[in-house]
Formats: C-alpha cells, sequence, structure tokens
C-alpha cells in the first residue's frame, strides 16, 4: 500500500516529537520530512528538486517565521497542496484568516490519536476536513463579501435535508454511514449527493469548491 506523505512543521521538541511517536503506530502515514521553522520549510519546498508531500501539517505559532507568512508562502509555492493546521487556538480571526486563504483541514494540539488520523485520512481522500468545532466557528465568522444564497438556489433543491447531507460529506462520512443519519437507503444517497453536487455547482468530488461553498453561505452548521 502506498503511504500518505507527510511534512511536519513543529517548533516544540515535546510536541513534535509525541506527534511523531503517535503517527508511529500507523504504517499507511510517513513523514518524508520534519522541520522546526518556517524558514526552513519554505526554502526546501522552494527548491526544484522537493517532492510534494500529500498533506503539510504546521502548526499556528511560529518565531522564525510567523504563521501565516509561511502559510502564504507555501500556497505560493505550491498553490495545490493540502494544508492541515495543528493549533490550540481556535479564535475567530484565527479560523476566518485560514479557511479564507483555502486551509484544508485543523487539528487540536489536544486531540486524541484517533482525531488526528481520521482527520489525515480525509484530507488525503477528500482535500478537506471539517470537525464540528469548527463548523460552529466557521458559521459565526463567515467569509467577508459573503453574498446570501439567492431564493432561487433553495428553490433548486438545497433543502435542510440535502444541507445536513452536505455537512456528512464535508465531514468524511461514507454512503452508508450517511444512510443510517438520515434514515433513507444507500442507492438515495447516491442521488442526494448528485443533486448536492449541482446546486453547490461543483463537479463531483471537488470537496474543497464544495467546502468553500458551504462556507460562502453560511451553510457549515445546521
Amino acid at each position: 500500500m502506498m503511504s500518505i506523505e507527510l511534512v511536519l512543521l513543529e517548533e516544540l521538541t515535546l510536541v513534535r516529537e509525541g506527534f511523531i511517536r503517535i503517527m508511529s503506530d500507523y504504517p499507511e502515514f510517513r513523514f518524508t520530512r520534519i522541520f522546526n521553522n518556517g524558514a526552513e520549510m519554505v526554502d526546501w519546498l522552494a527548491c526544484p528538486k522537493s517532492s510534494s508531500p500529500h498533506i503539510i501539517i504546521m502548526e499556528t505559532e511560529t518565531s522564525v517565521l510567523c504563521a501565516p507568512k509561511t502559510f502564504e508562502r507555501v500556497r505560493k509555492i505550491k498553490p495545490q497542496q493540502r494544508i492541515v493546521l495543528l493549533t490550540h487556538d481556535y479564535s475567530e480571526e484565527k479560523i476566518k484568516y485560514y479557511m479564507a486563504n483555502k486551509a484544508n483541514g485543523f487539528l487540536s494540539k489536544n486531540a486524541m490519536p484517533e482525531t488526528v488520523v481520521e482527520t489525515l485520512r480525509r484530507v488525503h481522500a477528500f482535500g478537506v476536513c471539517i470537525d464540528p468545532l469548527l463548523s460552529n466557528i466557521m458559521h459565526r465568522v463567515g467569509l467577508p463579501d459573503s453574498p446570501p444564497l439567492s431564493l432561487a438556489t433553495y428553490e433548486s433543491g438545497l433543502t435542510a435535508h440535502r444541507i445536513r447531507a452536505m455537512l456528512l460529506m464535508l465531514r468524511g462520512k461514507r454512503t452508508k454511514d450517511m444512510a443510517k443519519e438520515l434514515c433513507i437507503s444507500e442507492k438515495a444517497i447516491e442521488g442526494v449527493r448528485a443533486k448536492i453536487w449541482e446546486v453547490a455547482g461543483c463537479e463531483p468530488n471537488n470537496y474543497p469548491k464544495l467546502m468553500e461553498f458551504a462556507f460562502r453561505h453560511g451553510l457549515t452548521s445546521f
């Protein structure tokens, strides 16, 4: 089985070594590089010979090169790179900034190992992972200049039932799990998925774009 390649940026030795130890129990993941400051990671990513990891995990509190600048430079060098933010600060302004700049997910430094692994699996598989805590914060902060959904959008089929299904999709739920939570058949779920992609104007399986749609229209907590 091909490994999911990770790059880790974490300044604190205890957190960094603890994270590496946790992930060593899961052979599907492999660290290709580990950094303790953002400047070194940016320089490495800018090197033509550097490979692109599947996911970069970076903390949001750095000193050598501040985290927002590190994030912005990574996005400039590798626009499609999947980035998961490692943080203990779920402040609304911080979440607003990183989500507006297309972060792929967040991990709390207090997260259980199972949550860490599941988040990374979902980001690798779908390109995004929204946990319930983040959903509630996103619902409050919104994005700047976010237009409300038009009545036509609701009339075209974005019902409350389908919004719930969309959130389950963004949380990486499988078809059978969605069917159980929504009390409909697995076959019906496929039809619901198709309608959601259509209404959101996304090509199937473009989860980052679907997340942006949900975020912009305040549909991240329902």
